[in-house]
């Protein structure tokens, strides 16, 4: 009976031991960081001083509370804790660079589970861009609805109000156009008798509104090739170079900035400012129809009065958040000389 025991005894050992040892085999195998974090440790407990040192740094750079701490510090203004913070990105970034690198090429090499976790890691990135931009987007929509609600709590002129407003600038003096203001001077062109596409007196105007914050970055854009379907009003006679990004390259006839500035004498005088974009419009409006019927094309640099959008769009996709909306003059004293000695051309 002992002997019988013994050997069920046996056998179920056996058994078991045969259960445990199917269970390793079917357990995954432990990577090759886990080996080294083993190795690691063990040469740690064995008394290497190099080893202890790692593990201790490697358990202070994987506690969460460190990095919480540091995050503040850095919130705080601390250089140090920024500096760190950074750091421990980086190195974060570097790692998954490098494991997703050998991801793919298993992947590439034909290994299944590489190209299936591949497969997952496009997905996961697809939905957090998603997410992200939907984000973004939120962010802009609440920014555009603020910009929105402080909009429509500034006040509005009325057309009787812009149009007074109107005839008190152009009553100012303006340095730029000889010490005149600007009805003063198309009041004294229009003495002068009126042919087609003569270009009377020294100087010749643009009317414009620009929502950047400098205005040096729109005075110029009316002389543009594609600024309107009909072109820009002002052209050179002879073709200066050629525009290379037409295929093939055509010849150039619009003014650059740099001749504009230059050869040609623009200069930009601020009239008006304010945060309301419907303000600045109906402000450049009435003083291009003021002077419209007292001036040649060439004289005043526009074809049409206020033909503008005055809508008040989503103000966060409409350049520097900081900036009033603006109307300007950009004011020439050598069109008309141009003009006459046959440099320039009107494009009527």
């Amino acid at each position: 009976m002992v002997v019988a025991t013994r050997g069920r005894t046996r056998v179920a050992e056996d058994e078991a031991l045969a259960g445990l040892a199917g269970l390793a085999a079917d357990a995954p195998r432990p990577s090759r960081y886990q080996k080294w974090w083993a190795a690691l440790n063990e040469k740690a407990r064995a008394g290497d001083p190099v080893a202890r040192q790692k593990v201790e740094k490697r358990k202070r750079y994987k506690n969460v509370g460190w990095l919480a701490d540091q995050k503040a510090k850095a919130d705080g203004g601390d250089p140090v804790a920024r500096q760190k913070v950074e750091k421990r990105k980086e190195t974060k970034r570097s790692y998954q660079r490098s494991y997703h690198r050998r991801v793919r090429q298993k992947a590439d090499g034909g290994d299944p589970v590489a190209m299936q976790q591949v497969e997952n890691r496009k997905s996961s990135l697809k939905s957090s861009n998603r997410r992200r931009r939907q984000k973004e987007l939120d962010a802009q929509i609440e920014q555009g609805r603020a910009m929105m609600a402080q909009t429509r709590t500034r006040s509005i002129l009325s057309r009787d109000a812009a149009q007074k407003l109107v005839q008190d600038l152009l009553d100012r003096d303006i340095p730029e156009l000889g010490g005149l203001s600007l009805r003063s001077w198309a009041t004294s062109l229009s003495r002068i008798r009126r042919r087609a596409g003569k270009v009377r007196g020294r100087y010749s105007v643009y009317i414009g509104y620009t929502h950047q914050s400098c205005v040096l970055m729109e005075c110029f854009n009316f002389l543009r090739a594609n600024q309107t379907h009909s072109g820009p009003p002002l052209l050179w006679t002879d073709a200066r170079g050629f525009v290379q990004r037409s295929s093939p390259p055509r010849p150039r006839f619009h003014v650059r900035q740099s001749e504009a500035e230059g050869e040609v004498h623009f200069l930009p005088v601020l009239m008006y400012k304010s945060h309301s974009r419907i303000n600045a419009r109906l402000i450049e409006g009435e003083m291009q129809r003021a002077l419209h019927d007292l001036l040649n094309l060439g004289e005043r640099l526009w074809r049409l009065p206020d033909v503008g959008v005055r809508r008040e769009n989503d103000p966060s996709k409409r350049g520097n958040q900081n900036s009033a909306h603006k109307v300007f003059l950009t004011i020439s004293d050598k069109v008309p000389e141009l003009v006459r000695t046959g440099k320039l051309r009107i494009n009527h």
